[in-house]
C-alpha cells in the first residue's frame, strides 16, 4: 500500500529477543566505513549479544531536542 509506514522489528540472531539497544560504534571500520553503509550496531539486552543490521536508524532512537 502506498503511503503506509511499517515498524522494522529489530530481533537478535542469538536469542530471538526483542529487547535490544543501540550499541557504541567501536574502531575505524564502524565509525566510518559502516556508517556510510548505514549499518548499526545493537546490542541484545537479554544475552549481551553484539551484532550489527542494516538500515536507516528508527526514528524512535532518534532524540528529541525541547
Amino acid at each position: 500500500m502506498r503511503g503506509t509506514v511499517q515498524k522494522i522489528r529489530r530481533i537478535c540472531p542469538e536469542c530471538g529477543s526483542t529487547e535490544i539497544s543501540r550499541s557504541r560504534r567501536r574502531g575505524l571500520l564502524e565509525h566510518y566505513v559502516l556508517r556510510v553503509l548505514q549499518i548499526h550496531p545493537y546490542r541484545c539486552l537479554s544475552c549481551s549479544h553484539r551484532f550489527v543490521l542494516k538500515g536507516p536508524e528508527p526514528k524512535d532512537s532518534l532524540k528529541q531536542v525541547a
